[in-house]
């Protein structure tokens, strides 16, 4: 075994009583890791998903599902638990002709701890088990992939994701999704609202030329067995782990977009976790008025400013900097010195000797997590929010785009009218070379 895995496993790797269940093949090269809380009406079909993909996809492929709850669980989830871990018994081994194994982290005596025991954790039991499984021998590329339990994937998805990641040699990657209809117009509207949303963001992000600019989705993962054990893994927290874990990846090499193939998460409403797509669609389809409004475009107009001050001067001292941030706008200052900027950054400093290394510095030091704080401290205190059609239709004019000029009226038109756009979002925007880019960039995340 690698060298990096094995110290990982060592120092870092996860509780073995969780164990695997289920077959150890030859030849394995990616396993899909699916975290699953009852989820038995939805987990099978997302396997047949999978099964479906093409031969030259599912060769040296297979699902490891982590049957998870905490202590507290209902009686109820913890009932469909015990249903999925049967079913999954009774397939011994295999689904269709994908190799299947399983995790019992439900059953008495195997639950996840009721603090720390949600989806990062279930995630990180299925993700460093099954660095147990590659074969070492072949020198490709061992892929762990992250799927929920309720997505779909295309037929080529395998293929594809594993075919970017031996041509380019990337070591993370954000597969391009499509959130599924809801099953309701209630919900359709919600989640429309809510994926044009966070692609809002990510378009915003990619004006500021921040080098985090892709989506932190936990059914879009994908990275190399060694990049997840450079990283220690992945976040144990309840929510928002795809995030973190992919804002740690970025900081050691770059996350790239994988647009040839699609997954496609459910659009159900869920209250299990803080945010999220089945939170925002949950207080999307009960409040109606929660996602009609976006962040205001000259946050990232700020952000813009002070990413290209940052890679510009990072070898100035913190003084100088802070005077620079309060020219770009007070509140950049502000920011920086509640982050206690002015004692980071000479540490920093003396880490960077070598040609290009502040500048590297710079960008993992304010990281996605940071680029967040800034656009909500700007968005609390000076750009408050405005309607969300309207912040797209201006952030596309500042890209230099040109928007239908009835975007801005979306809001108040049909359903219909919401989804096109979105469409529009999904199928023009993501393709190469659309969007320009100005100024310069973090060489270590590109796409």
């Amino acid at each position: 075994m690698n060298d990096t895995i094995s110290a990982y496993l060592d120092r870092y790797g996860c509780d073995r009583r969780w164990n695997r269940e289920g077959p150890a093949p030859r030849g394995i090269e990616t396993v899909i890791v699916i975290p699953a809380l009852a989820e038995s009406a939805h987990l099978f079909k997302s396997l047949e998903s999978i099964a479906q993909n093409d031969k030259k996809g599912r060769s040296g492929a297979m699902a490891v599902c982590v049957i998870n709850n905490a202590v507290d669980v209902s009686e109820i989830d913890r009932k469909d638990n015990e249903r999925t871990l049967a079913l999954l018994r009774k397939l011994n081994g295999k689904y269709r002709e994908l190799p299947l194994a399983y995790i019992d982290a439900s059953s008495p005596g195997r639950e996840l701890p009721t603090k720390r025991g949600g989806v990062g954790l279930a995630r990180k039991i299925g993700m460093d088990r099954a660095l147990e499984l590659f074969d070492r021998e072949r020198e490709t590329p061992k892929l762990l992939l992250c799927l929920d339990a309720d997505t779909l994937v295309e037929p080529d998805w395998l293929s594809v994701v594993r075919e970017r990641f031996t041509s380019d040699s990337l070591t993370a990657a954000a597969v391009e999704f499509r959130h599924r209809a809801g099953a309701t117009p209630v919900e359709d509207d919600a989640i429309v609202r809510y994926e044009t949303l966070i692609r809002y963001y990510v378009l915003g992000l990619n004006y500021a030329g921040s080098s985090y600019n892709y989506h932190s989705i936990g059914s879009t993962m994908a990275v190399t067995a060694e990049g997840y054990a450079a990283v220690r893994g992945m976040s144990r927290r309840h929510a928002g782990e795809d995030f973190h874990f992919l804002n740690k990846v970025a900081k050691t090499g770059r996350v790239d977009v994988i647009s040839g193939t699609r997954v496609y998460p459910s659009a159900r409403a869920s209250n299990r976790v803080l945010f999220g797509t089945g939170r925002a669609v949950a207080e999307g389809t009960a409040q109606g008025a929660s996602l009609k409004y976006g962040w205001n475009p000259e946050v990232f107009h700020v952000l813009k400013e002070w990413t290209a001050c940052l890679e510009t001067h990072a070898s100035e001292d913190a003084g100088r900097l802070l005077e620079r941030a309060r020219d770009i706008h007070p509140e950049t200052a502000a920011f920086l010195e509640e982050e206690r900027f002015t004692t980071v950054w000479p540490r920093l400093q003396g880490n960077s000797a070598r040609k290009g290394a502040a500048e590297r510095h710079a960008c993992t030091w304010f990281d996605a997590l940071k680029t967040y704080r800034l656009i909500r401290r700007l968005t609390w205190t000076v750009y408050p929010p405005i309607d969300l059609y309207e912040a797209l239709h201006g952030l596309m004019v500042m890209l230099g785009l040109s928007p239908p000029s009835n975007w801005r009226e979306a809001d108040r038109k049909g359903l219909k009218e919401r989804w096109d756009i979105l469409d529009f979002l999904r199928d023009t925007v993501r393709k190469p070379g659309c969007i320009p880019r100005e100024g310069p960039r973090h060489a270590g995340i590109n796409h």
